[in-house]
């Protein structure tokens, strides 16, 4: 979806050039568990939503992308879900506690579909598995100069610089 939002939004600018410089901008949180969906409210006034746990949790990923200027963040659950790590590339970016949750988890960029997948992204991937182990067993020198490795210029790679 981000992917096709880069083709759409040249067509959306130049519409609302006019108008307003806004560009399209996507972000999603994506976390997996049981919730409740359907209509709510009175017969006159429904509305169709989610509820529960999960979906306040999704609602935090979302918000997370914010602070780490990234497009799609999926919880350590979803990665471990069946063919999602065969079917799409992502780096882990961090270990948080979102807002109502005591103990925290893993989150992860979603960078591509594997099909799609540039050498970049897989290596950018692959340098930060292991930047993110060598941080959480403190071996911080080994952290910062994989980050350094990466290349990339990221609010990612900046906070967790700044931590080591």
């Amino acid at each position: 979806m981000v992917n096709k939002l880069s083709e759409v939004d040249p067509t959306w600018r130049q519409a609302l050039a006019t108008v307003d410089k806004t560009t399209l901008k996507v972000r999603m949180g994506i976390h997996t568990g049981q919730c409740l969906v359907g209509n709510v409210g009175a017969p006159s006034r429904m509305k169709y939503g989610l509820l529960g746990d999960k979906v306040n949790t999704a609602s935090r990923l979302e918000n997370c992308n914010k602070r780490y200027g990234t497009s799609v963040i999926i919880s350590e659950s979803v990665w471990r879900e069946p063919g999602v790590a065969d079917n799409f590339v992502c780096r882990p970016l961090d270990r948080v506690a979102v807002k109502g949750k005591s103990e925290g988890f893993t989150i992860l960029e979603v960078l591509s579909s594997r099909s799609d997948a540039s050498t970049q992204q897989l290596v950018l991937a692959g340098l930060h598995i292991r930047a993110l182990e060598a941080y959480r067993n403190l071996d911080f020198h080994r952290a910062v100069e994989l980050l350094k490795e990466s290349g990339e210029k990221v609010s990612i790679d900046r906070r967790i610089l700044a931590r080591c």
